[in-house]
């Protein structure tokens, strides 16, 4: 028997669940399919900051040289493990493409509006909801060591001044005065007092908690199997779980998303990327 509700969401991480927050507060009768369990991918695995000062697009003139270099380092913050993938060079084409100032101010300006409002609507329903994850808003630093690379560095907060953020220059003693664990050679660097970080694990666990207080049906374990089409739209999905349909469908399965939607006939251009996270 096939189990309908008006939306589907594919995918319980924090993009499912923000959705299933929203659709189901609009009065929309939801349901989440996850293929493990609730937030257990990039939503769970992550550092937890929320850094609308990432808003300039990693994709800038010089980045191309500066990438072919960091494949050959494993602990590169851009590493690519060399192989015959016609997907991942198909990306690396439009991403080089894209290493242009006309590209680069575009993006930032896209992102940071995203960012920002992200930013602030995350910080509404925190504190509306209630939910304990530990948030708080006291900005984020960015160090140097080296002279040179400071100096190399600043187009970076003249690119955040630009779309309306805040930005700090502060030396050595000031940013020790702020973090007394910075060591002595650290001479200088930058305040982004927009940032903003929590604990991702109890987020998620929270929001989904709330979802389902709100009436969300969380289906853990229902990973897609098929998915059946007509006429152009999708008419049920099948999991391990049982076939499920809604009006609408919203894939929220991050960097799975381009393999499922192959079967729609779609192209996501989304690459898995690797980050960065320490639990102490």
């Amino acid at each position: 028997m096939t189990q309908r509700s008006e939306v589907l969401i594919l995918g319980a991480g924090v993009i499912g669940l923000s959705c299933a927050y929203f659709l189901a507060k609009a009065g929309r009768d939801v349901t989440i399919l996850d293929q493990a369990y609730i937030g257990s991918g990039a939503s769970w695995g992550n550092c937890g900051t929320i850094t609308p000062s990432h808003a300039p697009p990693l994709a800038k003139p010089g980045m191309v040289r500066q990438a072919l270099t960091w494949m050959v380092q494993s602990d590169a913050p851009f590493y690519i493990r060399p192989r015959f993938d016609p997907v991942l060079w198909r990306w690396l084409w439009q991403f080089a493409r894209r290493c242009n100032w006309a590209d680069f101010e575009q993006a930032l300006a896209g992102k940071a509006r995203l960012l920002l409002q992200s930013r602030r609507l995350l910080a509404e329903l925190i504190r509306g909801e209630g939910i304990e994850c530990e948030f708080q808003e006291r900005g984020h630093l960015t160090v140097f060591r080296d002279p040179a690379a400071l100096a190399a560095f600043d187009w970076w907060p003249r690119a955040l001044r630009s779309v309306g953020m805040q930005v700090v220059d502060l030396d050595g003693a000031a940013l020790r005065a702020r973090e007394p664990c910075l060591r002595p050679e650290v001479i200088g660097g930058f305040d982004t007092p927009m940032d903003a970080e929590f604990k991702p694990d109890a987020y998620v666990s929270g929001l989904a908690h709330r979802v389902d207080e709100m009436g969300v049906s969380i289906r853990p374990e229902s990973g897609v199997q098929g998915i059946r089409c007509e006429n152009g739209r999708i008419v049920s999905v099948t999991t391990a779980s049982g076939e499920y349909a809604g009006d609408q469908v919203i894939l929220a399965l991050g960097a799975w998303s381009p393999l499922l939607a192959r079967q729609l006939g779609l192209r996501l251009p989304v690459q898995p990327g690797k980050g960065y996270s320490i639990t102490g």
